[in-house]
């Protein structure tokens, strides 16, 4: 299937209408933005959703048909006017796009809606969007991807407005304010009972924040400090650390202060276009697990690159379960606008701190339940016993437990008492699903599977599931009446459309599935897996990561289990492959590393250009490399290598080239100093050092960061040669360049 990137939408947008303004080409961009991340959830399927009907298939011949009418109508076609010198990304996707096989149900749709979104963009042009609609699927109706006209359509905009990668900041008073996601506490009671899942979660803020002043000074100074400037800051640590509880309150507290902020949680559903209201004091954008949306994370690095100040702060606050290491080209993009917050925030409690959390916490379901017990002598031991159960999750997890099971308080590790308390809420769900008619393994089920989703299942999700086998015994709107009358469906306002939440937090979450689908044998399981994991395309990698490594704790055998499914999920006959194949180009964890190497392993051969394949084999290696595979990482870097000097070195290549060289040596002289072959990989280190200085030599700062990595590199490697005296002169001329930088930078900004 052909696919066009976000750039060439912008492209094709600039060339439907030559009239545009400057100020309308922004906003159409904007526009398309949105369009293309709702049409990449969708690419895998050939047929669309009615917003009040079933799913129509659209035919791909009468797709064309009516493609060839638009580009009649709208000039796009191979002749299309551009400037001097520039491709023609229009007349060759169309030319592209006629070389494809029709008549099977495939296509070109990402480019086909694109122009067929256009058409549905202004009234003026409604009349023809009805034919489109009414020759490609039998009748007129607008074609949502969860999208309105009215929603995208990009507000009046002034001299003060402007964007941030996708995101659009805006005076006018209409414009969105962040969600602060926060529910009251009394929420987390059913039939009288605190719901395990819901005492744990930040969001109810069953306990204050303790512990924590120190941090949360440290990130209040950071927001109101250099007042214009938009800057981003990584606050990373473990699951169950409490980044997220830390963030809620630095919301809270920028709000309660006096001062004017747009403050809280950027959903994911923002991920397109999104235009935020600009207050007097500042923003505060709060992306939690961006590893998962590395694309538009990376969106929004590059629009802060290109902007330092505007006319309130912009503070971009990433919480992330990877370290600074893993954030090295946010680092190296915004210099002294990418801060990391100190590592306090990411540790254990002190004891007396977490021993006041549990106490406090176990003092409110009292409260709140006004039931008479009394919290455990043994608290104090179980927490001095193990640095983990002093993390918040397993604190406030152990106070439940002791309250909900007094006579075991205190008396398993903080792994058990998740299994304890999500078998609580195992039997809670299986009451519930057998009372609204959706049997007894229903609805503990489609909650497990909702634990891989990106924002849990919407209605058509849970029908396509149901048709695919999952074992429901109702069906149509009796299923969504059903699961209305449960309190894990969330319904949106005004409406009989909503979702069916993912249990949190993740650590509870992934409990729950390791005890019901890890435990049972479901043979189309990994089907249904490539149809929830899907939306997260390229960046499944990062959740099936996240996913290993929240169930380790429970022993080998879920662990084993999940690598097993996830694996799975790429046999040929579940179409994985092509569902994931994106995320063959992103980075991968040790943990998800089998899987990038199984994926990778399907794709490398089937690249259609000798620089598609270099980068597939750079990556193979890469994680090769991560699990310790070193002779096959090594023949595999050899091979990529060939490929990109080849490349590197023709008298029309570019630095990009040279760069992507420069890269792969450098890996792979690791690789070599990892596997032994430390003569050798000094030869290499040193190459891909010489072919760094010379691409820095007439280049960007962007390429003197990049210098500036490969010298630190080439000092461990120095270092661990003993060669002290060589390995300090490297490390200081990485330092020298990167300071000359943020003095620019500093001075500019």
């Amino acid at each position: 299937m052909l696919r066009l990137g976000f750039q060439e939408f912008a492209t094709l947008v600039e060339h439907i209408d030559d009239k545009n303004t400057p100020h309308e080409t922004e906003n159409r961009r904007t526009l398309f933005a949105a369009i293309y991340k709702q049409v990449q959830n969708y690419k895998n399927r050939n047929s669309f959703r009615h917003p009040e009907g079933p799913e129509i298939k659209g035919e791909a011949e009468k797709v064309h048909r009516i493609f060839v009418l638009v580009a009649l109508e709208t000039g796009l076609n191979p002749r299309t006017r551009q400037r001097e010198g520039e491709e023609d990304p229009v007349g060759r996707s169309l030319e592209r796009y006629k070389q494809l096989r029709k008549g099977d149900g495939r296509g070109d749709w990402d480019f086909t809606i694109a122009i067929y979104y256009w058409f549905h963009r202004d009234d003026t042009r409604l009349p023809f969007a009805a034919q489109i609609d009414k020759a490609v699927f039998g009748q007129p109706f607008h074609v949502r991807f969860n999208l309105t006209r009215d929603e995208y359509t990009p507000l009046v905009r002034d001299e003060r407005d402007f964007n941030i990668g996708p995101l659009l900041f805006s005076c006018n008073e209409e414009a969105a304010n962040l969600a602060t996601l926060s529910d009251p506490l009394g929420s987390i009671l059913d039939a009288g009972q605190p719901s395990p899942a819901k005492a744990l979660s930040w969001r109810y803020a069953l306990t204050d924040l303790i512990g924590r002043n120190a941090d949360m000074g440290a990130l209040t100074e950071w927001a109101k400090a250099s007042p214009g400037e938009l800057s981003m800051r990584l606050l990373s640590g473990v699951g169950g650390s409490g980044k997220t509880r830390l963030a809620s309150e630095l919301v809270s507290r920028l709000n309660e202060q006096g001062q004017k902020w747009n403050a809280g949680f950027l959903g994911k559903d923002c991920d397109g276009v999104t235009t935020f209201f600009t207050p007097m004091d500042g923003v505060l954008l709060i992306i939690d697990y961006p590893e998962e949306r590395m694309g538009f994370v990376q969106a929004l690095i590059d629009g802060l690159r290109d902007r330092s100040q505007a006319h309130v702060s912009v503070r971009i606050l990433l919480l992330s379960r990877l370290d600074e290491t893993h954030w090295r080209h946010a680092s190296t993009t915004l210099g002294h606008r990418f801060s990391v917050q100190s590592a306090n925030a990411t540790s254990a409690l002190v004891v007396e701190d977490a021993h006041a959390l549990v106490s406090q916490a176990f003092k409110k379901l009292v409260e709140i339940t006004d039931t008479k017990i009394q919290l455990s002598d043994h608290a104090w031991k179980w927490l001095e016993l193990d640095e983990k159960h002093r993390l918040p999750l397993f604190a406030t997890a152990a106070a439940v437990h002791a309250f909900l099971m007094p006579n075991d308080a205190f008396g398993l590790n903080g792994p058990e008492i998740l299994e304890a308390l999500a078998e609580i809420e195992i039997d809670r769900v299986r009451a519930y699903s057998k009372n609204v008619g959706l049997g007894e393994f229903g609805l503990e089920r489609l909650l497990a599977l909702a634990t891989f989703s990106q924002e849990g299942l919407n209605q058509s999700d849970i029908e396509i599931l149901r048709d695919n086998g999952l074992p429901l015994d109702l069906q149509g709107q009796a299923l969504i009446d059903a699961l209305a009358k449960t309190p894990w469906w969330i319904a949106e306002d005004n409406t009989q459309d909503g979702v069916l939440e993912k249990l949190s937090p993740d650590r509870i979450a992934v409990t729950f599935l390791a005890l019901t689908l890890m435990n049972a044998k479901i043979s189309r399981l990994p089907e249904w897996l490539v149809f929830v994991m899907s939306p997260h395309g390229a960046d499944v990698g990062a959740v099936v990561g996240r996913l290993l490594f929240d169930v380790s704790i429970h022993g080998e055998r879920y662990r084993q289990a999940l690598d097993q499914l996830m694996l799975g999920m790429l046999d040929a006959d579940h179409g994985g492959v092509e569902a994931f194949q994106d995320a063959a180009y992103r980075e991968h964890t040790s943990l998800s590393a089998p899987f990038a190497i199984k994926l990778i392993s399907a794709l490398v051969e089937q690249a259609e250009t000798a620089r598609e394949q270099a980068r597939l084999l750079h990556n193979l290696a890469t994680n090769l490399h991560n699990v310790g595979r070193y002779e096959e990482a090594l023949d595999t870097y050899e091979r990529c290598i060939a490929l990109r000097r080849r490349r590197a070195f023709w008298p029309w290549s570019k630095n990009a080239d040279k760069r992507a060289l420069a890269i792969s040596l450098g890996n792979y002289a690791n690789c070599l100093s990892g596997a032994g072959q430390t003569l050798q990989a000094d030869k290499v280190s040193r190459e891909a050092l010489k072919l760094r200085r010379r691409i820095a030599e007439s280049a960007t700062d962007e390429e003197h960061r990049g210098l500036a990595i490969s010298l630190s590199n080439a000092a461990d490697l120095r270092m661990a040669k003993g060669q002290t005296e060589e390995a300090i002169q490297l490390a200081a001329e990485a330092v020298a360049i990167l300071e000359e930088i943020q003095k620019k930078e500093r001075g500019s900004g």
